[in-house]
This record gives structure tokens, sequence and C-alpha cells, in this order.
């Protein structure tokens, strides 16, 4: 979703299975959103966001705590801090790959008609606007899957 204000909100399951891959695919998904952003801000000619407020925000506290539960052979002997940089970096890496998905969704989102705020089921607000466009998680899974990326859209996160 984008609101009015510019703000925007991507909802999406931070809920990892069990496994060290699922845990991985959640936290990489996590920083892509600051790396896009920090993309596009680069591409558009706006200032780049420093790091250090890139590192403060919600998405990488949420990352870091998902930390804890990987398996020691996960960490095959290297500390925290050094899988945190692999996987901004890998984070990183897969933005660049993927920006002309990201472009061609972001294009489809804009597209879109101005609708009511829909409401969280955290019931939490994030943008002071009363009017979204917005592409639902079907919306979305459909426009990936001839792109070649398989998702599926889940009620329960």
């Amino acid at each position: 979703m984008v609101a009015r204000d510019a703000e925007g909100l991507a909802c999406y399951c931070k809920q990892p299975g069990e496994t060290d891959a699922s845990r991985e695919a959640t936290i990489l998904t996590t920083f892509a959103g600051c790396y896009a952003e920090q993309r596009y801000r680069i591409l558009e000619g706006y200032p780049a966001l420093r790091y250090e407020r890139i590192i403060a925000s919600h998405d990488w506290f949420e990352a870091r705590q998902l930390h804890g539960g990987f398996s020691e052979e996960y960490f095959g002997g290297r500390v925290f801090e050094q899988v945190q940089k692999e996987l901004e970096s890998r984070s990183q890496q897969l933005v660049e790959e993927y920006w002309p998905v990201i472009e061609r969704i972001t294009e489809d989102l804009l597209a879109k008609a101005w609708e009511p705020m829909p409401p969280l089921k955290s019931r939490a607000k994030w943008s002071s606007a009363d009017e979204v466009r917005r592409l639902s998680g079907e919306e979305l899974v459909a426009k990936l899957k001839p792109l070649g990326i398989n998702a599926i859209s889940v009620e329960e996160c």
C-alpha cells in the first residue's frame, strides 16, 4: 500500500518456519524493503538513508530478533555480526537482481485507484492519510507468478 502522504506499507508473514532456510528468507525479505527504498532514493536523486537510520528501523529490529533461532550449523563458527553483514549484503544483491520486478509491481500499484485506508489486524496506524492505493496479496501473487516468482497469500499472519 502507498498512502496519499507518501507513506508505504508492505504486509507479509514474518513468522518463519522452524528451518534455517525459512528464517533466512524472512530476514532477507525484511531487509529488502529498506534496500529497495535506498536504491530508489539514489536513482531518483534523493539523499540516501544513513546506515544508522536503516538499522534503527522497525524492520531491522524484527530481523535481528530472528537471528536467535538459527542453528549452530547455520552459524558455522561465524559470529552474529558476520552473519548479519552477510544477510544484509545478500538482501542488497536480491534487490538489485529483482529491481525490474520491483519497478513493475510499483507501476501496477501506482496505477490503482485511491480507496479508503483499510484497518490493519494489529490496529496500528502507519499513516495519517485516509486513502491508499493497494495491491491485495492475491493480486501480488498473480503478478509475480508469470515473472517466475512463486508466492502464496495467507490470512493467518
